[in-house]
């Protein structure tokens, strides 16, 4: 069993039993089809989130982002933010729209995986909107990863208006529209985060 709650992985035990189960369905039923999965991200702890979402904006967007999380009532998510310090990436090129607590991964309720799409391959390098046979392919492979999501009773990022193709997550019985932290409250925020070891 996972038992760093301070780091990332992708060991699959860090999700919460339900979803772990559900995972391994998940990657048998593409097996059976012909797929492979690579598994990306399954607990994402609040400081690697944090540098996600730094990497891509301004010193005045992540001065906001503070604010706001000291307005939701979790100043403690806005300290982490601001700890980690700035982040090389390419201004305005998004790897993330959650910061620190605010993705379903920090509450080990979501994980990130890929297809491979052959043998050299990842699923992400191949466009599935192309005309080609391999682009036919590719769509193919989602709608199938689409399938096993919706069979296992999971939200598959790849229908949200921004598409996260490689996002599963377990939250439809708590997500309320705003994710974690409007779910959760910051009482349930700081709760958790003391649980894990957080602060």
């Amino acid at each position: 069993m996972y038992d760093d709650w301070r780091h990332a992985t992708r060991d699959p035990s860090s999700l919460l039993p339900p979803l772990e189960v559900r995972l391994w369905a998940i990657r048998d039923v593409l097996k059976a089809a012909g797929i492979d999965l690579l598994i990306l991200d399954c607990y994402r702890d609040p400081w690697t989130q944090a540098r996600l979402y730094r990497k891509s904006r301004t010193r005045q967007e992540i001065e906001a982002k503070i604010d706001a999380y000291d307005h939701r009532g979790v100043p403690e998510l806005g300290r982490i933010l601001d700890q980690v310090g700035p982040q090389f990436g390419r201004l305005g090129a998004h790897v993330t729209w959650a910061g620190p607590g605010e993705s379903w991964h920090q509450y080990r309720r979501a994980f990130d995986q890929v297809p491979w799409f052959d043998s050299k391959r990842l699923l992400w390098d191949v466009d599935p909107e192309g005309k080609t046979a391999e682009g036919r392919k590719a769509a193919h492979m989602w709608r199938e990863v689409a399938a096993a999501v919706d069979r296992e009773g999971l939200e598959w990022g790849g229908r949200w208006d921004t598409p996260d193709r490689m996002h599963v997550q377990m939250s439809h019985h708590m997500d309320v529209g705003g994710g974690p932290v409007k779910a959760l409250g910051p009482k349930g925020v700081r709760e958790w985060g003391e649980s894990i070891g957080w602060w």
